[in-house]
């Protein structure tokens, strides 16, 4: 079984070669997408990292968080593994900020043993919180998050621009605008979770065969990295194939904790909890500047260099 694992990054370099090192097997290739306006970003800084895996660096573009730029990016690099000539059974899509928890032999196993299965978060956790935020997402035309995404705004220093873009949003509600009125009229249910995922080959074709109808779902809206995946998935004659081993918001196999609505750094103690867990593959956040001792020590037990 081969696996591509496709990597959304944007600086943290150092912390990309330890993820490098600790993803390097036979039966794993790694795809970049490094954002274009990182000027830092240097490819040949990352040939020389890995001794078993092929490292392929996709066409680089601008993303904004938040802009429909990240979902776009995402589908290249799903994209670019699937017109490889090596023939990928799984797709891990991941950040510069995860690493992998478990070794790459456990990992290789696990899927083996789930081969087939999709580990993607689809739930209502984003609807429960605040149902008219979560529509506020995908419903109305976001005109300015790229801009917002990249700190642009009208008066340097200040944020403006969200709360103008927010302002519109609310209007465009009132007056009865909705991007996505046909899709419920055809009975779409939209649905939430994690963007992180790993899916096998069958169902990353057929999320690759509908790119044009999801980058325009998710063209103009607001964070929908957060939405597009599971509601295809919902939607989709793929769903009764969704890992049913763990708990609904975790069953990408990807452990965080969250703090204000940020996940917070992993420590070598949330470590040890999720060791205990057979499902719990990769964790963030990890910053190689804040906690090296928790980067140490992965490289450490995985036999790997600093």
């Amino acid at each position: 079984m081969k696996h591509a694992f496709l990597i959304l990054t944007y600086k943290h370099y150092d912390q990309l070669k330890v993820l490098l090192k600790l993803l390097d097997h036979k039966d794993a290739d790694i795809f970049i997408h490094a954002d274009k306006t990182d000027t830092g970003f240097n490819e040949q800084d990352f040939e020389d990292i890995c001794q078993y895996s092929k490292v392929t660096m996709i066409p680089r573009i601008d993303v904004a968080w938040g802009d429909y730029t990240q979902e776009l990016a995402e589908m290249n690099l799903i994209q670019a593994a699937l017109n490889a000539d090596e023939h990928y059974d799984y797709f891990h899509f991941i950040s510069g900020m995860d690493l992998p928890i478990k070794s790459m032999d456990h990992i290789m196993k696990f899927f083996e043993e789930h081969n087939g299965e999709i580990f993607v978060e689809c739930n209502d956790v984003l609807k429960l919180r605040s149902e008219f935020r979560f529509m506020l997402r995908y419903d109305v035309y976001h005109l300015f998050q790229k801009h917002i995404g990249k700190g642009r705004t009208f008066i340097k220093g200040k944020r403006w621009l969200k709360y103008i873009d927010f302002g519109q949003c609310i209007l465009q509600h009132i007056f009865g605008v909705s991007r996505t009125r046909k899709m419920v009229k055809n009975g779409i249910t939209i649905k939430g979770g994690s963007q992180w995922f790993s899916i096998p080959r069958d169902f990353a074709e057929y999320i690759n065969n509908d790119r044009e109808n999801i980058l325009k779902f998710c063209h103009d809206g607001y964070c929908l990295d957060e939405v597009f995946m599971a509601t295809w998935l919902y939607n989709s004659p793929y769903y009764n194939r969704i890992y049913r081993g763990g708990r609904s918001y975790d069953s990408s196999l990807r452990r965080y904790k969250w703090v204000n609505f940020d996940p917070t750094m992993v420590t070598i103690d949330d470590i040890k909890e999720y060791d205990k867990e057979d499902d719990a593959i990769f964790a963030r956040k990890f910053a190689i500047e804040d906690n090296p001792e928790v980067v140490k020590f992965l490289l450490k037990r995985n036999n790997k260099e600093f």
